[in-house]
């Protein structure tokens, strides 16, 4: 059920109001990372913000190590700040070893996956490697085997978990997704703080921008379990800033897919429910859409960086909306004004 009040202190605390400008490496920061599975998801859910940033800049960011791509929360890939690093890794690496990664041992058995670590490690120490370069040798080597092309699947496999363990992480300085060691590339980190701790600490600035939230939206947005989060909170206590939502006109906003807004919740206060599956797909896509005053009111769909198309939602096709939804298409640099 739609809870507009919910809805619009959500989109208030994304940003979304547009009343503030950081740059993107605040934003990122502030969002606990960005889901992305590409550099122009990232760039549009900055420039839904009001934060203007270009692939130069980012690729910038990412060789000066400011920024870094890299499984995170759920095991999916997030932009993050670098420095955050160290904190993810001791909030999940148990989390990946104990229960996330589960599944691998139904493709590979335990001394496979030891055997294969070892000599993924090694090949790595002697510089940058793809994916695809390192299983063409591991096929070279062991055979072209199902584990062993498991092992270096697209949703990451063996080089994935080597990462949790803070072994492995992309390389800064190239633009292929190629594998380098942490400590050849002077980001090794390591936290003091306890793994509860870390957890406790991405709790606290999860619950600040994502709020209303409770304890099962973080657990649905981080993978974490309600036993683990409900023994922490017992020993620990937050603050949650009152919110105050400035008087203003109807705001409209444009987010891409996967946008960090529609991630962070269980239960979805923002989209009439008859609305889902044109939003949350199969297989975890999930579309762009369009908002207004934080409400889900439609989607849209690009083609080579333009708009394609739009559709909103039956119930909300106002007449009174167009020129809104066309001005912010165009802030969103989706309309090009040559064109129209």
């Amino acid at each position: 059920m739609i809870d507009s009040n919910k809805a619009a202190e959500f989109a208030y605390r994304q940003g979304l109001y547009l009343d503030e400008s950081p740059n993107a490496l605040q934003l990122i920061t502030k969002l606990v990372g960005i889901q992305s599975q590409t550099k122009n998801l990232l760039a549009f859910s900055a420039r839904a913000r009001n934060v203007e940033v270009d692939s130069n800049t980012l690729n910038k960011m990412f060789t000066n190590k400011l920024l870094e791509r890299i499984w995170t929360v759920r095991g999916t890939m997030h932009t993050i700040n670098s420095n955050d690093w160290s904190l993810f890794q001791k909030a999940f690496d148990t989390e990946w070893e104990n229960r996330w990664s589960k599944f691998i041992y139904k493709h590979i058995t335990s001394e496979q996956k030891e055997m294969l670590e070892k000599w993924i490690m090694n090949k790595v120490s002697n510089g940058p490697i793809t994916r695809n370069r390192l299983m063409e040798e591991a096929i070279s080597s062991f055979g072209d085997l199902s584990w062993v092309r498991y092992a270096f699947s697209s949703w990451g496999g063996l080089l994935k978990s080597l990462c949790y363990q803070n072994y492995l992480c992309f390389n800064p300085d190239g633009e292929k997704n190629e594998f380098v060691l942490r400590k050849d590339v002077g980001m090794y980190q390591q936290l003091k703080l306890s793994a509860d701790d870390a957890l406790f600490e991405l709790f606290k600035r999860y619950i600040n921008l994502y709020s209303p939230a409770n304890y099962k939206d973080f657990v649905h947005w981080s993978g974490t379990t309600v036993k683990r989060l409900k023994q922490i909170l017992n020993k620990k206590s937050i603050h949650l800033p009152n919110t105050k939502i400035p008087n203003t006109i109807t705001q409209i906003n444009i987010l891409p897919r996967f946008d960090p807004y529609l991630l962070a919740h269980k239960d979805k206060f923002y989209i009439q429910h008859e609305h889902y599956p044109y939003v949350f797909k199969q297989a975890g896509n999930i579309e762009a859409v369009i908002l207004k005053d934080g409400i889900v009111i439609g989607t849209w769909k690009q083609e080579k960086g333009l708009l394609k198309e739009n559709k909103l939602f039956t119930c909300y096709e106002e007449d009174s909306l167009e020129a809104k939804i066309e001005e912010e298409f165009i802030r969103m640099k989706l309309i090009n004004r040559s064109k129209n």
